[in-house]
Order: structure tokens, then C-alpha cells, then sequence
């Protein structure tokens, strides 16, 4: 699994690497509305939101602020600059260190690779996410799963256990896509409330390590504990009578 972690990691590494490229390439100064081209970049960042992946890309460059190499490749790709175009950008950021465009541009390479893998280990706007959703619906608790790729990761098939049962779930295995990828499962009857309390174990492995969030919907009476450990979502849920539900 370490290995196919790396092999996404560097995967991912690549496109961002391709994409700061791409918007070098243009005369914009660096805005929210032009990163439609670095659509990877934006998903990461901001969730498909543009204005909160810029405010994160320069967030994080900020916090490097020091490093030449990621100050000459902010100022290539437009931010910080008044250069109308990538050569007035690089002879503008050389006039402030007395070298030519050219070192400068080798610069930026570097600095345009060194925040690819800043944004790669920005965890978790590259991870995938998991929603484990459990729902009250009169005598009964319903559960959904629901899940989020980013794009070129490979994830295996959810393992969902209650009890320490295998309980079979209805999504697949996830191949690769250029695209963000989601999936839910069916909402299916699980328990009935009578039988309560029940432990819950979701466990969803592949590239990279998942996200979780466990959420009770109309539960009223109930009460759901969850907590992530070794990679596994460990939720517990009972009646809400007042006690520990792990007493």
C-alpha cells in the first residue's frame, strides 16, 4: 500500500507541476477566474471553489515565504507582479536580485516544483473522503455511505462491519479518472432500534489514507459516538438514556 501511496502522490505531484506551468504561460495576473485552468489545483485546494483554492495557494506560499525559489515561481505565474506577461514578470522579479530572466526561470521551476509537493502533503484537500450517514426512520436505522475521489487515485472497496459482522456494501472498487469521482450507496435498513446499541466499523483503504465524518440525521433519542483509529471510522450508537455508550 506504501507504494501505491507513492505512486499517487507522485501522480498528483506531476499535474499540479503541469498545471502551475500552464498558468505561467498566460499574461493574467494570477486571480480566482483564471485558475479554471488548473482544475486539479483548484479541487485540492478549494473543494472546486476558486476563490478559497487561491486564498490557500497563497496562504501556503506565504508560509515559505522565505524560499526564493517559491517566491520566483509565485511572482512567474502572476501574483505579486505588474509584468504583463511571463518575461516582464521574470525580469522584474531579476531586477530585485541582479540576475537575468533565465536564472530566474530556473528559479521558478524549482519553486513551481517545490509547491506541487507542499500541495500534494496539504492534507486533506487531497484525500478522499468518506461520509457515513445514519439516519433514524421510525423503528429502524437506515445507513448511506458517501464518497468523494479526487482525481487519478485509486480506492479500494468500503469494508463495513457492525458488530464485527461484514455487512455488503454496493459501491465499487475505484479506478482511475481525470475527474473527481462520487458514490453513494443505497440507504438500507440496518438496525432496529430495539436492538441497539450496535458498534459500527467503516474502513476504506487505497492510495491515501480517507477522511471520515459520521453523521446521525433525525436521531432524536439516539445518541452516536465515532471516533477514527488505525484507518477504521469506529462509531457506537445507542439510545440516548444518559450513559456512556461505552459502559
Amino acid at each position: 500500500m506504501s507504494d501505491n501511496g507513492s505512486t499517487g502522490r507522485q501522480r498528483a505531484t506531476g499535474m499540479l507541476i503541469a498545471e502551475l506551468r500552464g498558468l505561467r504561460k498566460h499574461r493574467q495576473a494570477l486571480s480566482a477566474s483564471g485558475l479554471y485552468r488548473a482544475r486539479l489545483l483548484v479541487r485540492a485546494l478549494g473543494d472546486g471553489d476558486a476563490d478559497v483554492a487561491l486564498e490557500r495557494l497563497i496562504s501556503l506560499a506565504d508560509e515559505h515565504g522565505e524560499d526564493r525559489d517559491i517566491a520566483a515561481a509565485m511572482v512567474s505565474i502572476g501574483w505579486d507582479s505588474s509584468g504583463a506577461n511571463v518575461l516582464d514578470r521574470l525580469n522584474e522579479f531579476g531586477s530585485l536580485h541582479d540576475v537575468d530572466q533565465r536564472t530566474v526561470r530556473r528559479w521558478s521551476d524549482a519553486g513551481i516544483n517545490k509547491l506541487a509537493v507542499l500541495l500534494v502533503g496539504a492534507d486533506p484537500w487531497l484525500q478522499p473522503g468518506a461520509i457515513l450517514v445514519l439516519s433514524s426512520a421510525g423503528l429502524v436505522v437506515q445507513l448511506q455511505i458517501e464518497l468523494r475521489v479526487p482525481p487519478n487515485m485509486l480506492m479500494g472497496r468500503p469494508i463495513l462491519r457492525l458488530d464485527g459482522r461484514d455487512i455488503a456494501v454496493d459501491l465499487p472498487v475505484v479506478g482511475l479518472s481525470s475527474e473527481e469521482q462520487r458514490y453513494r450507496s443505497q440507504l438500507e435498513d440496518t438496525v432496529a432500534v430495539e436492538d441497539l446499541p450496535v458498534g459500527i466499523d467503516l474502513q476504506w483503504r487505497g492510495e491515501k489514507p480517507a477522511t471520515y465524518t459520521a453523521v446521525l440525521e433525525g436521531g432524536e433519542g439516539l445518541r452516536l459516538q465515532a471516533t477514527v483509529r488505525l484507518g477504521h471510522l469506529r462509531c457506537r450508537l445507542s439510545l440516548n438514556d444518559g450513559h456512556s455508550v461505552f459502559d
